[in-house]
């Protein structure tokens, strides 16, 4: 399954990329984005980005499912 949605910096304009190696975003029901890290094989934790730095950017394809 391709990428419905990314994060862009408002400033930069640079596309969001993870901290780590195998960290990836989430958007919650909200609209909220998230970087999950699972480096540790014991913990995972969620992060929310900071909506005044992030502009989340959702592609043609999802906004048909979430608009039904």
């Amino acid at each position: 399954m391709g990428k419905k949605f990314y994060a862009v910096n408002r400033d930069t304009g640079n596309k969001w990329k993870p901290k780590h190696q195998g960290n990836y975003l989430v958007m919650y029901d909200s609209g909220y984005l998230a970087e999950v890290d699972e480096s540790d094989p014991h913990t995972t934790t969620i992060q929310k980005l900071d909506k005044r730095i992030w502009r989340k950017v959702v592609k043609d394809n999802m906004r048909r499912i979430i608009n039904g």
